[in-house]
């Protein structure tokens, strides 16, 4: 029974790492995205100043 309580605990342990790591990722990809969404913004404004001089 231990044993089995033991597989059980590190199965949910893996899922909880799991679960950490994705997270990570999510949050990793949601900051690439907001920086090439100010990138591209920084850009749009740099051509509109250049193209009205």
């Amino acid at each position: 029974m231990s044993e089995e309580l033991a597989r059980a605990h590190d199965r949910e342990r893996l899922r909880q790492a799991q679960e950490a790591r994705q997270a990570y990722h999510l949050a990793a990809a949601q900051r690439l995205n907001r920086r090439a969404e100010r990138a591209t913004k920084a850009a749009t404004l740099h051509l509109a100043r250049v193209t009205s001089a």
